[in-house]
Formats: structure tokens, C-alpha cells, sequence
């Protein structure tokens, strides 16, 4: 299992996810995470915060 160390992420936490949405600004991943169907947040590091959904 690789750590992807400037995301925090394992592949294994990426549950075979095949689309990744990188907004410009560091606030708006949580309001586009609301508009996903089941979101589950991953991680949050440095600029970076990721969900699933």
C-alpha cells in the first residue's frame, strides 16, 4: 500500500475511483462533496482536502 504523501491518500482509500475534480479554491471542495450522492471524506493536507462520492 503507497502513501501518496502531499495528498495523504493510499490507493486502497481511492475505492477505484476513476475522476478526480481539482477546484481552484481550498474552501470549495465541502460544498462540491454536498452535491455527491454518498461523500466520505478522506483527507485534508496543506491545500489539499479530497472526498469520495
Amino acid at each position: 500500500m503507497t502513501e501518496v504523501f502531499h495528498l495523504d491518500l493510499t490507493r486502497d482509500m481511492l475505492g477505484g475511483a476513476t475522476m478526480a475534480i481539482v477546484p481552484g479554491d481550498p474552501a470549495r471542495p465541502e460544498s462540491i462533496a454536498k452535491g455527491m450522492d454518498n461523500p466520505v471524506f478522506l483527507a485534508s493536507k496543506r491545500e489539499f482536502t479530497s472526498w469520495l462520492g
